[in-house]
């Protein structure tokens, strides 16, 4: 499911829909547990490998992550990670990542989750505006290989 970016970064929109229900099959085909998307939610709720098993992972769909060391001025997916309290050990292996296609950044928010931080992956567009979504499997390999050791 590929359509042009504008549409793709509308929450709520059928693209935007369509292409996380994609991203949905492509995370259970690398073996997380997705939970199906609730309507009023824009994002996934995704496993490592069972319902339930934090870190919870959230991907969503946003326009750039500018403010990240590399400034990815492009549209691209954000994966937010989730725990239910503090967890130094899960922030101290995140904190170990290392990729080519994505970068995470830290964080210490505490609110009725605890969010660790968030990745950040690229689009890449073709000349007629779909994004390929394949490449997002090795990004999402690195970070399941990742979690793994914790």
């Amino acid at each position: 499911m590929n359509k042009p970016s504008h549409e793709l970064l509308v929450d709520g929109s059928e693209t935007n829909a369509a292409a996380l229900e994609s991203l949905a099959e492509l995370l259970r085909d690398l073996g997380y547990r997705v939970v199906k998307k609730l309507p009023r939610e824009s994002t996934l709720r995704v496993y490592r490998s069972k319902h339930g098993q934090y870190p919870l992972l959230n991907p969503r769909f946003v326009p750039h992550a500018k403010e990240l060391k590399r400034g990815w001025n492009k549209p691209g997916l954000q994966v937010s990670v989730y725990s239910k309290k503090p967890d130094p050990t899960l922030d101290k292996v995140l904190g170990t990542f290392r990729s080519d296609s994505c970068e995470f950044k830290a964080s210490d928010l505490l609110g009725t989750y605890r969010l660790h931080g968030w990745f950040f992956m690229p689009l890449n567009f073709s000349t007629t505006g779909d994004f390929d979504l394949a490449a997002l499997g090795k990004p999402f390999a690195e970070i399941r290989q990742l979690l793994h050791a914790y």
